[in-house]
This record gives C-alpha cells, sequence and structure tokens, in this order.
C-alpha cells in the first residue's frame, strides 16, 4: 500500500504535528493565531499550509518573523507557536505570555486579551 504524499512529505516532523494538533484544539473565533520564525532559522519551523492541514485550522493563520512580530504585533487574544530559541522574542513582545504545551523544540503559547 502506498503512503499519503503528506505522510512521506511530513515523515519526519511527528512532534510539529502533534504540536499542529494541540494548536487546531485550541482555536477559538477571536484569537489570532501566529507562527514566528527566525529569518535565518533554517527549516524549523514549518508554516501555514502544515498547520492547516495537521491541526484542522478553521481560522486565518499569520506568518511573521521574529522582526515582523516587533513592528506587527497582533492585538491579544493571540494563539502561537515558535521554537524555543525565538520564545525570548515572545516575550518581549508579550510581557505575559503563557505557555501551553511544548514538545521537543517547539513551543505554543498564548496571550490573553489585555
Amino acid at each position: 500500500m502506498m503512503a499519503r504524499t503528506s505522510e512521506i512529505r511530513f515523515a519526519g516532523k511527528p512532534k510539529e504535528k502533534r504540536v499542529a494538533e494541540e494548536l487546531g484544539a485550541l482555536q477559538q473565533p477571536g484569537t489570532s493565531m501566529v507562527l514566528v520564525k527566525a529569518i535565518k532559522g533554517g527549516s524549523d519551523l514549518l508554516y501555514d499550509s502544515f498547520y492547516l492541514f495537521h491541526g484542522n485550522l478553521r481560522f486565518p493563520v499569520t506568518k511573521l518573523t521574529t522582526d515582523e512580530l516587533h513592528g506587527a504585533r497582533p492585538a491579544p487574544p493571540v494563539l502561537g507557536v515558535c521554537v524555543e530559541r525565538d520564545f525570548p522574542v515572545v516575550q518581549e513582545v508579550y510581557r505575559n505570555v503563557q505557555t501551553e504545551f511544548t514538545r521537543a523544540r517547539f513551543m505554543l503559547w498564548r496571550m490573553d486579551a489585555e
């Protein structure tokens, strides 16, 4: 039996798939969802198509680099994903950010409405 294309393409990303699923479970109307990635981070965080598919996301996802997050800070409430290396940048932008879920180096975080 042949594996589906998505299974082959993302076979090496089971930990990030679990984060996408958790993001999907936490999504709510009126809450922004962001994926934050360093500009020169390499392939450490997959972008929206992976999360839309594996997280079964029903709302838009914004892709931001760590630099863009400073200038284009989505207003809370926000759910976001980044790798632990980039989480200090998230903490600079959202001082009361809460970690919701971690798996390996991936972090799912939330910032409630102020």
